[in-house]
């Protein structure tokens, strides 16, 4: 393809770190060569994260981190500070990821102030928006996207970089794709929405992406990228949906 797309492999808390560290050491010339045409960013667990810096130090490989806490500093027993992860190497950070709204009952709220300490750590926030299977039953995908992006954007001006990652909680880790015709509608609505006051802003897609399904999916228009899960665990898998 001839624009620039960004692949984000979510390796969630999949991999202990001696794996991680071994699977880029093994795969850091390939990872180079791979973010000379695109975007790579690897987001592994928090502790891995300097280690990978390091390692991909001398190419434009980028690390994310996964979460961070609303907080900037203080008695937060086992919360990561967003200013802590940009420290150890991180130029991103994932917040609103559909397991954490789910799993930790995350908020519009709250991930507009994880948001907000990203932004004021120097990194870049890549926003996960999606809804349930009821919601998109009842056809309510576009609100639920709009009500969960509101309050965020109400902070953020137009030089603020954004990637907002569309993953329908119905699609995430199930296998099952929606149509181009649903992946048309959304994501002309966000960059209906976005172009104008938030024209930094990147549409990522995430959810069951797979190198069987990735290149159909680049034809979406609007969509620059994947949010990627399962499927970045196997580096040759991962490899595939970037060149296919």
């Amino acid at each position: 393809m001839s624009k620039q797309m960004i692949y984000t492999a979510n390796w969630k808390m999949c991999l202990p770190f001696a794996q991680a560290v071994e699977i880029v050491k093994q795969n850091q010339a390939a990872l180079a060569r791979l973010a000379q045409q695109h975007k790579i960013i690897i987001s592994p667990s928090a502790t891995a994260i300097n280690a990978l810096h390091t390692i991909l130090a001398d190419t434009s490989v980028a690390i994310a981190g996964q979460n961070c806490s609303t907080k900037q500093r203080g008695a937060f027993t086992g919360q990561l500070a967003a200013t802590d992860l940009a420290s150890a190497g991180a130029r991103y950070c994932i917040v609103g990821h559909s397991e954490c709204r789910k799993h930790n009952q995350e908020s519009a709220d709250i991930v507009t102030e994880k948001t907000l300490r990203v932004i004021e750590a120097s990194m870049t926030p890549i926003v996960c928006i999606g809804e349930t299977a009821d919601q998109f039953k009842s056809g309510q995908t576009c609100s639920v996207l709009d009500s969960q992006l509101a309050t965020i954007l109400t902070f953020l001006n137009k030089e603020n970089p954004l990637i907002v990652a569309y993953e329908p909680v119905w699609a995430i880790g199930t296998g099952i794709l929606p149509t181009t015709e649903i992946l048309t509608e959304c994501f002309r609505h966000l960059a209906e929405k976005l172009s104008a006051s938030h024209p930094k802003t990147s549409l990522l897609y995430g959810g069951s992406v797979t190198a069987n399904n990735a290149a159909a999916l680049k034809q979406i228009p609007f969509l620059e990228g994947f949010l990627i899960g399962g499927a970045s665990l196997d580096f040759q898998e991962f490899k595939k949906i970037v060149e296919c």
